[in-house]
């Protein structure tokens, strides 16, 4: 019995993290927000919100160019988005030769379905840029449908 006992402690001291990485966290009245990346988790209210970007193509008119990078600006913050709630899967290469680097690929991949975000305001235009924010997307909500979709799919 306290060989089991012993056993049962050894495996959950090596399942914790030996140190808790440092979250900063920002406190704006009583709300406590975490910043994420391009985009930041409100706790309090439990929502999540984010930015994206897409650069004005000068090769079109200016009113076509500017809807593209606003539609390219949609998809990146979308893409945001699931990064905070999902987490990224990050796969990468390198070839050496000679104890040189010949070629270094990362490849980066999420997938997932973005429901209920809106644009928070007016696209903004700066030095070529536009730039977009998306939500507040409820957290709980989007993890579920997430979860949903994962289990469909497996």
């Amino acid at each position: 019995m306290n060989k089991k006992i012993l056993i049962l402690w050894v495996v959950l001291l090596t399942l914790l993290p030996a140190q808790t990485p440092y979250i900063p966290i920002e406190r704006s009245g009583d709300e406590v927000i975490e910043p994420q990346g391009p985009g930041e988790i409100n706790w309090t209210k439990q929502m999540i919100k984010a930015k994206g970007w897409g650069i004005i193509d000068t090769i079109h008119p200016k009113a076509q160019a500017k809807i593209l990078a606003t539609t390219a600006a949609i998809a990146v913050a979308q893409r945001n988005l699931l990064e905070i709630v999902k987490g990224v899967r990050v796969v990468s290469e390198m070839k050496v030769q000679d104890m040189i680097s010949q070629s270094d690929y990362i490849y980066k991949r999420i997938e997932g379905v973005v429901k209920g975000a809106q644009m928070v305001g007016e696209p903004v235009e700066k030095e070529g840029v536009i730039e977009v924010e998306l939500g507040p997307v409820p957290i709980f909500v989007e993890i579920l449908n997430f979860a949903i979709v994962d289990i469909i799919i497996i």
